[in-house]
């Protein structure tokens, strides 16, 4: 009798092992910056519970999108290089893992991939001050995972630079730049900078026309828009991107902009003006 009920439970023991079962490893978190790189490159790890290989595998996600997020798709631990999807600032995008043993047993686990990402806040960051006022600027930016860590440089006449939102009175023209790190460790990819100058004309309406290169602009705009734009030998490059953060337009051409037929979907835009000295413009833009 002994013999048979070891007989069953080898066959028992003998089955359960035949079948396929998957650990898909741990969840992870994804840093997004603003052209849908993954910056921290998280690296899955997904191992065999049972089966008999060969393996033939495949990684998915979703909501899906039209481009794999993974550097290779059909082993255990690729890494996600980027994600152009849809989902926001501390969404789940849900991970999964088919494998196929050489059996044609069939096995699947997930894992959960938690996203971080920034979002522009469209203001001004050039401002003009007479010589001893004080102004208060923000790092313009929102999003990210949990309590998020201050970082400004220069540290010159600034009330703290690791405070969000500090006060500032430069004597000099100067430009302040921001960094914004949260409890994940992912970094804002938006690098806004402030540049404050110091008015030594009579008439800071006149001063700031100078400093303002975009003379014809107001929102909504339509789609015959046209941003005319001065001295565009001092622009390196201008960017335009949508509510989420990712870019729909770059261009180093030093032309006017035909904005209403660059952007010709309905929402809110953010275009970014990069000038040869490294400084920055931000603006929002409205698109009925």
């Amino acid at each position: 009798m002994k013999y048979i009920i070891f007989f069953i439970l080898l066959n028992f023991l003998s089955d359960l092992n035949s079948q396929c079962i998957v650990d898909a490893g741990d969840d992870v978190f994804l840093c997004n910056d603003k052209y849908g790189e993954v910056t921290n490159k998280p690296v899955l790890n997904a191992k065999i519970i049972s089966g008999t290989p060969p393996f033939k595998i495949k990684w998915t996600f979703s909501p899906n999108s039209s481009t794999s997020i993974f550097s290779n798709d059909s082993i255990f631990s690729p890494t996600i290089n980027i994600y152009y999807g849809i989902k926001g600032n501390n969404a789940k995008l849900s991970i999964f893992i088919d494998v196929m043993d050489s059996n044609g047993f069939k096995c699947r686990d997930s894992i959960i991939g938690l996203l971080s990402q920034y979002g522009l806040l469209a203001v001004l960051t050039t401002r003009v001050i007479k010589l001893g006022d004080t102004l208060k600027i923000s790092p313009l930016v929102g999003g990210g995972i949990g309590k998020l860590i201050y970082s400004w440089t220069p540290n010159y006449n600034i009330s703290d630079s690791l405070v969000g939102e500090p006060k500032v009175w430069p004597r000099k023209t100067t430009t302040y730049y921001s960094t914004v790190t949260d409890s994940l460790g992912c970094k804002s990819s938006w690098n806004v900078s402030w540049t404050i100058y110091i008015d030594s004309t009579s008439s800071i309406k006149s001063f700031q026309k100078r400093v303002n290169p975009i003379s014809n602009f107001h929102n909504p705009i339509k789609e015959y828009s046209i941003f005319e734009i001065s001295n565009l030998n001092k622009i390196k490059n201008i960017e335009i991107f949508d509510f989420v953060g990712q870019i729909v337009y770059s261009t180093t051409s030093n032309e006017n902009l035909e904005i209403g037929k660059i952007i010709s979907t309905s929402g809110i835009y953010y275009l970014v003006l990069h000038f040869n000295n490294n400084n920055k413009q931000s603006i929002k833009i409205i698109r009925e």
